[in-house]
């Protein structure tokens, strides 16, 4: 009887285990086509939001103060959400998110002048944050640590097979519509909020949840964070990258394609191909990029992609003319595919359980440190368009790679 009674406990927890690992494979599914039809509806206003917002009436001084502001709320509530996912379970708070979103494309298709468009830029661009970090948490949760740089890699590359038409549908649609204006512009908005409520939170209702849910209080979980970080000078470390990343993309990101417009003279079809080399690039490297992260490390694969980033910035200062774009941000797309290596080292600084309160703390602090990055992205574009480009480069390879360099590695077979 005693070797039945075994038996029989070792088949349940056989059948428990394959259970578990039949869920994780259904999520893993789940969240790579939310990612991939997000990333196809997300690509069609990725690059003429501010465009949108600037045409609408919104200079781009104030436009900087405005992504400044949106800055504070997406971290802050990035941070909020961070420390929610491990309470209440992350599935609920992606949905939230998901909403949120929808809610910031309706009012951007709605706007008839800059009140409404700048309070649907918040509402909107606040979610990217959460919804990126979330996303990352999800797929680090349904993913073996073996093989998990290149599960990130394969989620990127499909989201970017999706997104490589966006750009070409967007210029479509745009140029239908007579060209880069207002009207042009706000049909991607609609499109994207059908997108949203009719396939991504459908997706994310049928996700379950594989870290359960802690039910702990924000006090308590903010004193783990706290304690946590105060004992692993890593962490420490990793938070300050990020604080130093609003000096890179938060500085630049409102006005690239301000820029490339305004200052290179691309107009819809150059912006469209720009987006399109940067997707089929990072579609390419992703699976390289993916194996390498596996094989060689993190941190060696990041510092081995970095230089194609400086490259395409340095490129995008000096083309004389728009087609030259077209290669600068197709070499961005190359380096882009190195992401899943970012994504897999920040996610396994710290425990499963632990991987919500670590987005809430460091969304909190990096929001503390680069909340003002816009304003001063549009102060000097005022100057000299292409100051905030070079400022951002010089932030990255001076303070930020020694920090990512000096790094432990996570994972080296």
């Amino acid at each position: 009887m005693p070797m039945r009674a075994k038996a029989s406990q070792a088949d349940g927890q056989e059948s428990k285990a394959a259970d578990r690992e039949s869920m994780m494979k259904r999520n893993f599914l789940i969240v790579l086509a939310r990612r991939t039809s997000g990333s196809l509806f997300d690509g069609l206003v990725w690059q003429y939001t501010d465009v949108y917002v600037n045409l609408i009436g919104l200079s781009v001084g104030l436009l900087g103060y405005v992504r400044s502001v949106s800055t504070v709320v997406s971290g802050t509530m990035a941070s909020i959400l961070g420390y929610m996912a491990d309470a209440l379970g992350r599935r609920k708070v992606m949905v939230t998110i998901l909403l949120i979103q929808a809610l910031g494309a309706l009012l951007l298709a709605l706007a008839q002048e800059y009140t409404l468009a700048v309070v649907g830029l918040i509402v909107m661009s606040s979610t990217f944050l959460s919804l990126w970090s979330l996303e990352s948490i999800l797929l680090a949760d349904v993913t073996r640590m073996s093989s998990r740089g290149f599960s990130f890699s394969i989620a990127n590359m499909l989201s970017q097979l999706s997104a490589i038409v966006a750009p070409l549908i967007a210029a479509y649609i745009i140029r239908i519509h007579g060209g880069i204006s207002v009207g042009s512009i706000r049909p991607l908005f609609l499109i994207e909020f059908g997108g949203i409520i009719l396939i991504g939170v459908p997706l994310m209702l049928m996700f379950k949840d594989v870290v359960m849910p802690s039910h702990a209080s924000l006090r308590s979980m903010l004193r783990e964070s706290f304690a946590s970080i105060s004992k692993k000078p890593w962490l420490r470390k990793w938070i300050m990258v990020e604080m130093l990343g609003g000096y890179v993309w938060d500085m630049t990101s409102p006005f690239i394609w301000i820029y490339a417009i305004a200052a290179k003279g691309a107009d819809e079809m150059i912006v469209g191909l720009m987006g399109f080399g940067f997707n089929v690039a990072n579609v390419i490297g992703s699976p390289l990029a993916g194996k390498l992260t596996d094989r060689i490390g993190r941190v060696k694969t990041i510092l081995l992609f970095r230089p194609l980033f400086y490259l395409s910035l340095i490129l995008l200062i000096i083309a004389p003319s728009p087609e030259l774009l077209i290669i600068a941000w197709t070499i961005r797309g190359l380096w882009f595919s190195s992401s899943a290596a970012f994504m897999a080292l920040t996610m396994e600084l710290v425990p499963e359980e632990d991987r919500g309160k670590w987005l809430g703390i460091r969304s909190l602090f990096s929001t503390l440190a680069r909340s003002p990055a816009p304003a001063i992205g549009g102060i000097l574009y005022s100057i000299r368009p292409e100051l905030p480009f070079i400022v951002s480069l010089v932030v990255d390879a001076t303070l930020r790679l020694p920090l990512i360099a000096s790094m432990p590695e996570t994972k080296v077979q």
